[in-house]
């Protein structure tokens, strides 16, 4: 008797875990996604080295904008601890002593420094796609590289920015901020923006 009310209560804890709703799009090449429990959030930006501090902020402020065009509610902070993400510019070194996972071939890099948990699976076209929660901080490293153009340092922003708010994996499609390689696009598509705001 214990047994099987175990049972039953392990059984439908999973399958209330699991049922998160359909979701209407998918171009991520993984089947993960994650989301914060809420849209509007305090970013903070600093330029360590490499990058001039107006030109950084630039880029940060583009990435923002884009962002909360597609719906999120995004506003800079002052005070670095009271931000629940925070992007960091530097050369390669200076960073790789932040974050001892970037290396020599990212152009930027996110790192959920406060974990996600899990929550459950979304449905897509009959496929499941696992969600996680995300906690503050999570830190966000734009890479300065000698010769790399203000549209893709502002590409490079906005994707990693994308990959703070939760898009886990890249699109397919080379026109795409949430493309996987570095490119010149800077303002993001129906698709970069559906595929997350659907969570939220």
């Amino acid at each position: 008797m214990v047994v099987s009310l175990l049972t039953t209560f392990l059984f439908s804890s999973v399958a209330f875990a699991a049922d998160l709703g359909t979701l209407n799009y998918w171009y991520s090449d993984k089947d993960i996604i994650n989301r914060w429990g809420y849209k509007s959030m305090s970013i903070w930006s600093g330029s360590i080295d490499g990058f001039s501090t107006s030109k950084f902020a630039s880029y940060v402020s583009h990435a923002i904008s884009q962002w909360n065009s597609a719906g999120f509610s995004l506003s800079g902070e002052d005070d670095e601890t009271d931000s629940v993400i925070r992007i960091y510019g530097g050369t390669y070194n200076t960073l790789k002593e932040m974050e001892p996972s970037l290396k020599t071939s990212n152009t930027g890099l996110t790192s959920y420094d406060g974990g996600t948990k899990y929550e459950g699976e979304w449905i897509y076209s009959g496929s499941e796609k696992s969600s996680y929660k995300i906690s503050s901080p999570v830190n966000v490293y734009i890479v300065y590289k000698s010769g790399r153009s203000d549209s893709g340092f502002k590409k490079t922003s906005t994707h990693e920015l994308g990959h703070a708010l939760g898009w886990r994996g890249h699109s397919s499609r080379s026109s795409d901020v949430m493309y996987g390689s570095a490119s010149e696009v800077t303002q993001l598509t129906s698709r970069d923006k559906n595929h997350l705001l659907q969570v939220y």
